[in-house]
């Protein structure tokens, strides 16, 4: 809602000089009758001396004072207000009195888009309102109180890093360097060094020895017994952030929205709660069973309040979502103008900024915080500082450990430029740490675990990763303000209580906060001392982490310590076994891709039994990351290099016990080769099959061990295609499919065709037994793969099985008989004896009509003989009694199929005979109509 209003300047005189310096300094105080609510947009037109025309200034109000009938408002379009102030500055009438002022026009204005009169404004960033305690005003601006950590997009909705973090080289001094004993040290950096260096612990000139030495050290840490019962939880697979568990948005919205009118309504409305009100009991009731009702499904719920300088207040609710919600989005935009002067009115005037209830306050402690919280003002003093001292005092008085209440004289100081959200929390964590030792409790021994349930709590309501790394970044700033933790880090608390989910995505964003810290420190003669003091806790707090994971072990969690590792934060002796054999592997895998032909020439002129071996067990270490990198080329010649060689080599490794130097060197990696498999693309798959072809009988026995285990028919046929690719080889491993009765009909069926497709006469005995078989499937594909195989003369084996029960298995033969129709005049004569058949069933004489067709006669007697039986069955008319007995159609446009297809017969072999015939025909049925139309237009074309 806009209101206009006009402001009109006789003279430059005081009173026009404070409004300038008010607009130049981007606020307004104006005294107005109306009673102008926070949020309105105010529109004004101010005539100036010596000017012409009025200058517009748009502004929205931030708070009003009830006393003094005034507002307090902030200019919007501060821009167009500081082009007039430039213009003015050069006037000579106010350039005096405007320079006595104190006010400088800017020289270089920032462009930006002129907000029209309608145009929505655009929400600043908020802060909390903090009172400036007077006991910090004199601190000095030191390291103590160095700007805070944040990321510098971190006021832009990005999506979360996912995964391994970038790798970044951390620059050191390499002339002076220590070792950290301790993950928790805390000594400050020296102004010559960046960050201390991590180093990998090698042999003595371990790059300078042979290259065999290399492997062998290679291959002692890739032979380490791994005794970790997790290894397969802490692969370096990256781990995707999509499988953060966060809450969804609850469905009782409703329920929430009517919770928070009631009781901030309740709250206002003075001794509304007190015994002597008439409806006290059914007040505190109701409100009470709309508390629980709207908490059913959260743990907690709170009400913040955001007074940002350069806009109007507002406030938000946390704990319903992941990220706070506005009020104006939860109560809608009706509701807002109703309550917001309610949440502000009870806020304000207790000098409130936070207010948490947890859904575990019993129905008595919701009482008692009611009855305090909603006391009339006149009962507490008018202090500015003490209000909620008295408020806090009696929250604690009653024991009341669920209600967290923060006032203004609680916040406590922090360095400018937190996000709201960050000052929020670390305020919160401030405030439930002081009221700890406050809370009557006789068993002090609990205290650590009090403080651990609180920053759980903490973390709980957060499950933001970005936040969360501010948090950990700032929350030490507590440590001289909040008494008792003096010898505390608050952050270790939130890295030791922090969910193991959240784990990975707090140090990627701590890993690329150090990656800039680093950026910014420059060179090391010329760096910052702050800078290296922000780069050394970070570096701690990744570290930390770092050893939560270890311990763990998340999914995902490989991943980030391999970089972790490569930033020389940890040591590679530091990382389980299982990390350290991937890092390692990958170290193997780098070395061969460089130089591959260097390897393989050394393996191909090798004459030393153990060292041919050693450079085997190399090359099979390796191969599974060169299957995961796509490497095929590299694979393919490795593969070739060792089936390719000499039989004096295979005698020199089967001294050794290698027996079968290709089985050694893919067993590693042969599941990864056959899952390749899967790939939809055909040039890999033959070269896939081209490996297994020189991998000879393991490549053999691998293709069929995967195939009795793989339950996707897909897969299964991809499979049998590779076996097949092997010839005779593999045969036989299908033929022993088939003699086992207890092996899967569905991998016997394959087997079935893949024998079939060969075509070996031989297999037809192997084969027969099928077409007995109690599953339809498999007699099908035994009449199929018989017919490849015996080619006509399968018809005195296939044909009798026409009686089968199965109607797929009588149409499958049938269409066998189609298949050789051409060739053979038994199969021929027996499509005929079906189609013509009045007695058979019509899905048979409809395919056996089809196939004729597919194969016209030569012979004009038959041609005769078949127009003339096809000619009948178009012309035969059912009486209406036979109509009645026969089956209902499935539609009433349904015409008999049969008629269809003789038609369809008629019109590739009919005469003029036919065609005279046909022309007297009349159908009812609009398809059989066309049907018959098409057939003339046929026989027509053909006898032009």
């Amino acid at each position: 809602m806009h209101t206009r209003i006009h402001l009109s300047f006789s003279e430059p005189g005081k009173l026009f000089q404070d409004f300038l310096k008010a607009i130049s300094a981007g606020k307004l105080s104006l005294e107005l009758s109306k009673n102008y609510q926070p949020g309105e947009k105010l529109d004004l037109e101010v005539m100036v001396p010596s000017q012409k025309n009025p200058f517009r200034i748009q502004a929205q109000v931030k708070s009003r004072n009830m006393y003094k009938g005034s507002v307090d408002a902030v200019i919007i379009n501060r821009a167009e207000v500081e082009k007039l102030l430039g213009h003015l500055y050069q006037l000579p009438p106010y350039n005096e009195f405007m320079e006595k002022r104190g006010y400088k026009p800017t020289l270089e204005l920032e462009e930006i888009e002129e907000i029209s009169y309608d145009s929505e404004i655009e929400k600043p960033v908020a802060n909390i309102k903090r009172q400036k305690l007077s006991a910090h005003n004199s601190l000095p601006l030191s390291s103590d109180f160095i700007k805070p950590i944040t990321n510098s997009v971190s006021r832009v909705n990005l999506p979360p890093i996912k995964g391994k973090a970038p790798i970044a080289k951390v620059q050191v001094n390499r002339e002076k360097r220590s070792s950290r004993a301790e993950a928790n040290c805390q000594e400050k950096g020296s102004p010559n060094r960046i960050i201390e260096e991590r180093v990998r612990q090698y042999p003595p000139d371990v790059f300078n020895m042979d290259p065999l030495q290399k492997i062998k050290h290679w291959l002692e840490i890739e032979n380490e017994p791994t005794t970790e019962d997790t290894s397969t939880n802490i692969s370096t697979a990256v781990f995707e952030q999509e499988t953060l568990s966060v809450k969804n948005e609850p469905t009782n919205i409703a329920d929430i929205r009517l919770f928070l009118q009631s009781l901030i309504n309740g709250l206002n409305r003075d001794l509304y709660y007190s015994p002597e009100h008439p409806e006290y009991k059914m007040a505190l009731y109701k409100l009470y069973r709309e508390f629980k009702k709207a908490l059913s499904t959260l743990s907690e719920i709170g009400i913040i309040l955001i007074q940002p300088p350069d806009s109007a207040p507002n406030f938000f609710i946390t704990g319903i979502t992941p990220l706070p919600i506005s009020i104006e989005e939860l109560l809608g935009e009706g509701a807002l103008q109703c309550f917001l002067q309610n949440y502000l009115n009870y806020f304000q005037t207790r000098h409130l900024v936070c207010l948490f209830l947890k859904s575990s306050l019993s129905q008595e402690q919701f009482y008692n915080f009611l009855k305090i919280m909603s006391q009339p003002l006149d009962k507490i003093p008018d202090s500015y500082t003490s209000i909620g001292h008295i408020l806090n005092e009696k929250l604690i008085e009653r024991q009341l450990k669920d209600v967290l209440a923060i006032f203004e004289e609680d916040l406590i100081y922090l360095p400018p430029g937190l996000g709201w959200q960050v000052e929020m929390m670390i305020n919160r964590f401030a405030k439930e740490l002081k009221n700890l030792s406050l809370f009557q409790n006789d068993h002090p021994e609990q205290i650590p675990e009090l403080k651990d349930k609180i920053a759980q709590n903490l973390l709980m309501s957060l499950q933001t990763p970005e936040i969360i790394k501010d948090l950990i970044l700032n929350v030490d700033a507590l440590i001289k303000q909040v008494p008792g933790l003096a010898q505390e880090q608050p952050s270790d608390s939130l890295i030791q209580n922090l969910p193991s989910h959240l784990l990975i995505p707090v140090g990627n964003y701590l890993l690329q906060e150090m990656f800039k810290l680093n950026e910014q420190s420059g060179e090391p003669e010329k760096v910052d001392e702050i800078i290296i003091s922000r780069l050394e806790q970070v570096w701690t707090f990744v570290l930390k982490i770092s050893h939560r994971l270890i311990k763990d072990t998340p999914p995902g969690a490989g991943a980030f310590l391999e970089s972790v590792c490569n930033n020389h934060i940890l040591s590679l002796s530091d990382l389980p076994a299982s990390v350290r054999k991937e890092i390692n592997r990958k170290e193997m895998t780098n070395e061969f891709q460089q130089n591959p032909t260097f390897w393989m020439e050394r393996f191909a002129i090798e004459k030393s039994t153990q060292k041919l071996k050693l450079l085997l067990q190399y090359f099979s270490a390796m191969v599974p990351c060169l299957v995961q990198r796509n490497d095929w080329q590299n694979l393919y010649l490795l593969t070739e290099a060792v089936a390719n060689l000499p039989l004096l080599k295979r005698k020199m490794l089967a001294e050794t016990g290698i027996t079968d130097p290709q089985k050694t060197l893919w067993e590693k990696g042969i599941k990864n080769l056959i899952n390749s498999l899967w790939e939809p693309n055909p040039e890999l798959q033959k070269g896939i099959a081209e490996i297994f072809i020189l991998l000879g009988e393991f490549g053999i026995q691998s293709l069929y061990q995967a195939l009795l285990q793989e339950e996707n028919s897909t897969r299964k046929k991809i499979l049998i295609e590779s076996l097949l690719k092997f010839g005779p080889e593999s045969m036989e491993k299908l033929r022993d499919i088939l003699r086992d009765p207890k092996k899967p009909a569905g991998l016997q069926s394959l087997a079935i065709e893949a024998i079939g497709r060969s075509r070996n006469a031989s297999d037809a005995e192997i084969i027969k037994p099928f077409l007995n078989h109690p599953k339809h499937e498999l007699r099908i594909q035994a009449l199929t793969a018989l017919s490849r195989i015996l080619g006509p003369d399968s018809l005195s084996i296939i044909e009798p099985l026409i009686a089968d029960p199965n109607p797929m298995v009588r149409k499958r033969i049938v269409l066998m008989l189609g298949l050789f129709a051409g060739i053979d005049s038994y199969a021929r004569n027996r499509l005929k004896e079906i189609a013509f058949d009045p007695e058979a069933e019509e899905d048979l004489r409809v395919t056996a009509l089809q196939e004729l067709a597919k194969n016209p006669p030569e012979d004009e007697n038959e041609r005769l003989e078949i127009q003339e039986k096809t000619l009948e069955m178009i012309m035969k008319q059912e009486t209406f009694s036979q109509r009645l007995k026969s089956e209902p159609a499935k539609s009433a446009y349904e015409p008999e199929m049969i008629t269809l297809t003789a038609l369809d017969m008629i019109g590739k072999i009919g005469d003029q005979n036919a065609l005279q015939k046909l022309s007297k025909i009349n159908y009812s049925y609009q398809t059989l109509s066309l049907k018959k139309e098409q057939a003339l237009d046929q026989m027509r074309l053909r006898m032009e």
